[in-house]
């Protein structure tokens, strides 16, 4: 080959550089087809790495010859160390073995409130349910499983999805004709407030909890409350009755602990006024909390544990004293029946207090006020988990995740948080968090509201067998390139020669872990270039041309009769019928059966035969030739494919004839007659 070089000044290197690559380019076709006829000229070296290393080509490609990288789709560069793009795998069931856990944040209800001003639209039905409001609609909408009126008593106890319930009927059967502007829904009973101050609930109404004189103890059905004054806000996490007016708050209810601040613990049954100018309330099951206009907060009820922020002994916790905490408080929140509260001060400090040794915070407490995080916007507690939102958009999960509740961010669930871990996949622009016990809930700009956690009870906004296209969330940081599923689990092979593994390991293959909730790296001394695998087995076929072998091999899988369970891969047990100069053409499989076919048209198979390849229900490393007539020319029987169903074999022919092998008893449909030896159909 001549090559005309022209050396004017303006273009030579252009030049020069073009014809070296052509030339690359042709060394490169010429040594792929030496390989490709089993002739090795020499080790390929990539950038200081020979092909075989794990690290050539940044794991990202194969290196095809001297300093010559091929990169896998989604990487690009001399060296494929540049990311171009992510491919996902998507499915509908996200489960990964459990019915009970939903998958990483899902998009669950949209526009659900107008933000004139953003108000929190979230509740909290218990622990197992969810409500949101929507003013622009004056409708409600709730998912779950709700107590006495926290449905409105309008739907069943269960109500599976997101179901609407709309408000303004129910309130126009109490005589309303005013616009709602807030609707909470807490433990046992919901308050609908409108833009007339007047307050209605429905519900559990022990101990005048919803603001009406016993009895009646259930209301069931939407009743307005008897208040001398106009109503201008709603308490926050609603156990019973809490109201702010423009003058004053006003608690009722059960009087546990002292929390509703009269100085003793003896029950009310009428709504008590404190005539204190405020601009919060909380009401929880044991504490009281409320943040005056200058943004100091005060606390009435238990003492122990520093729930009140406070020190506290004996009757003090009868009284609304100052709570321990220096700045100006935004906002408290916590959980019913918690034992940890936390609050975000003025300059968005996420200060933190209460707990012990079973509880979020390590050690064994019990803490006063302390700022645990700063730069923080929200924050939401649970019994066993915090969310936070930071001024930058991040929300990030401490405590436990044994549901998902902090997210799909650990390779196992069950991981116990002592710091916070930022949750992944989450949209843009988060502007409100809410938890319940084991569930998570976020809130964007947009109104749209998305949901992981537990979802027993479809608490989360959406049915257990919902089954929506969705990206499998521990996948969505790789490039995929292939990937096999069975009943119960499914295996996944990156482009840069990685396997990943999930669902249920019914072999115990991986190690003591029978269940993993997400995709998690399967320790490979091996480059994977293609793999096939089933229930509880897999076979690999590395970039150096070896078999690899991982899992149980009660059939013969692993190539001979030896009864044993690999748990690490391992070099397939060849028998000497194979060996890795034989290049692979393509892998198959079905359940335990294993076969690959080989570019000088050989075909192997090993495992459990079924009756496809011999009378015999199991088979070593076997190779299997086609069945040939006289008046069958050879050059007919180049093959072009293969495919392993149930009870039968298929192999079809360059020349699109196809030959099949099985127990024709039980599939009789194309293959003739019931022996166990090809048949071909032309």
């Amino acid at each position: 080959m001549s090559i005309l070089i022209n050396t004017t000044r303006d273009n030579a290197y252009d030049i020069l550089n073009t014809n070296i690559n052509m030339l690359q380019t042709k060394l490169g076709e010429i040594e792929e087809l030496l390989e490709d006829n089993g002739i090795h000229i020499k080790e390929k070296i990539c950038f200081g790495k020979q092909a075989f290393e794990k690290r050539v080509c940044s794991s990202n490609g194969e290196c095809t010859f001297t300093d010559t990288c091929s990169c896998f789709k989604g990487y690009y560069g001399d060296q494929c160390q540049y990311l171009k793009a992510k491919m996902e795998i998507y499915g509908t069931d996200l489960k990964m073995g459990t019915n009970n856990i939903g998958p990483a944040p899902r998009l669950i209800a949209q526009n659900i409130s107008n933000f004139k001003p953003i108000q929190d639209p979230i509740s909290i039905i218990s622990t197992q349910g969810v409500g949101f409001f929507s003013r622009d609609s004056q409708k409600y909408y709730v998912s779950g499983r709700g107590d006495y009126g926290s449905f409105f008593e309008v739907l069943p106890y269960n109500v599976p999805r997101i179901s609407e319930i709309n408000v303004v009927n129910l309130a126009a059967n109490a005589n309303n004709t005013h616009e709602i502007i807030d609707v909470r829904s807490g433990t046992d009973r919901s308050y609908v407030l409108n833009s007339n101050g007047d307050v209605y609930c429905i519900g559990l109404n022990s101990y005048s909890m919803c603001g009406i004189d016993s009895p009646p103890n259930n209301i069931n059905t939407l009743t307005k409350v008897s208040l001398a004054k106009k109503v201008t806000k709603l308490a926050e996490n609603l156990f019973q009755i809490g109201i702010i007016t423009n003058s004053s708050f006003m608690l009722g209810g059960h009087n546990q602990y002292g929390k509703v601040g009269v100085g003793n613990t003896a029950p009310i049954y009428t709504l008590t006024e404190h005539n204190v100018v405020i601009s919060s309330l909380y009401a929880y099951d044991s504490s009281t909390y409320y943040i005056n206009t200058n943004g100091t907060g005060y606390s009435a009820g238990k003492c122990s544990f520093h729930i009140l922020g406070r020190s506290c002994s004996g009757s003090s916790g009868y009284f609304f004293q100052k709570m321990n905490i220096s700045n100006p408080i935004r906002y408290i929140t916590g959980a019913q029946g918690s034992d940890t509260m936390g609050a975000i001060d003025d300059q968005n400090n996420f200060w933190i207090w209460g707990g012990d040794a079973s509880d979020l915070l390590p050690g064994s407490g019990p803490y006063l006020p302390f700022i645990l995080a700063t730069h923080t916007v929200d924050i939401a507690i649970s019994l066993e988990h915090i969310l936070k939102l930071d001024e930058f958009g991040v929300v990030s999960c401490m405590g436990q995740n044994n549901y998902g509740q902090c997210g799909w961010n650990n390779p196992l669930l069950g991981t116990y948080y002592t710091s916070f871990f930022p949750v992944r996949y989450l949209p843009p622009n988060i502007i409100k968090l809410e938890v319940s016990t084991i569930g998570s809930f976020v809130l964007n700009e947009n109104g749209d509201v998305y949901s992981w956690g537990y979802n027993f009870f479809d608490e989360l906004g959406y049915q257990q067998n919902d089954r929506i296209f969705q990206p499998l969330p521990s996948l969505r940081d790789y490039f995929i390139k292939e990937y096999h599923s069975s009943q119960s689990n499914i295996w996944v092979l990156s482009t840069n020669g990685h396997i990943y593994f999930g669902g249920i390991d019914t072999g115990y293959i991986l190690g003591q872990q029978s269940n993993y909730k997400t995709h998690f790296l399967v320790p490979v001394n091996y480059k994977i270039q293609s793999f096939f695998a089933s229930e509880e087995n897999i076979q690999a076929l590395t970039y150096t041309n070896e078999l690899v072998f991982l899992g149980v091999n009660d059939h013969g899988e692993y190539g001979d009769n030896t009864t044993l369970t690999q748990t690490s891969f391992t070099l397939l047990n060849a028998s000497g019928l194979w060996n890795s100069s034989m290049l692979i053409k393509k892998m198959v499989g079905h359940e335990n059966l294993f076969g690959f076919l080989t570019k000088d048209q050989r075909l192997f198979f090993s495992g459990k035969n079924s009756k496809r390849l011999s009378p015999s229900s199991s088979i070593n490393l076997l190779e299997k030739t086609l069945w040939t007539q006289p008046n069958i020319d050879p050059s007919q029987l180049l093959v072009k494919d293969v495919a392993i169903e149930t009870l039968s074999l298929y192999v079809l022919t360059e020349s699109q004839m196809l030959f099949a092998s099985g127990n024709m008893n039980a599939n009789p449909s194309g293959l003739g007659d019931p022996s166990n030896t090809w048949h071909v159909d032309g």
